[in-house]
């Protein structure tokens, strides 16, 4: 079950970061069993922040989602990731990225959980 795990959220970091562009910064640790994906990258604003971060997405995929994807078979492994991509491309079209916080402080974050109903409806 173990190999079965690390090879799950090797995936899903995968495809996690796979729906974002190429220059996106991202990051993944097991934090309590749960797989954290961090994202950002890097927004235009103007002249006065070229070089401003977008706001920290925190992709977490529960314990639970990793353990019951483990315990599926392929054709329903495939149909979780398809389930996914498909979650994630949709919240993504409604995320905003900017923020207000001063260029010191660190860019706000915005938790998303992926959770076993989510995936295995």
């Amino acid at each position: 079950m173990e190999n079965c795990l690390e090879k799950s959220k090797e995936n899903f970091v995968e495809v996690i970061t796979g729906c974002f562009a190429k220059e996106s910064y991202a990051t993944a640790i097991t934090k309590s069993g749960n797989l954290e994906v961090h994202i950002c990258w890097n927004i235009q604003d103007g002249e006065e922040r070229p070089n401003k971060i977008s706001k920290r997405l925190v992709i977490v995929v529960s314990q639970e989602a990793l353990e019951t994807f483990c315990g599926k078979d392929n054709s329903r492994q495939e149909r979780a990731i398809f389930i996914l991509k498909d979650h994630l491309t949709k919240r993504l079209l409604e995320f905003n990225p900017n923020h207000n916080n001063p260029k010191h402080q660190i860019p706000p974050e915005e938790k998303w959980t992926i959770t076993e109903s989510l995936l295995f409806p």
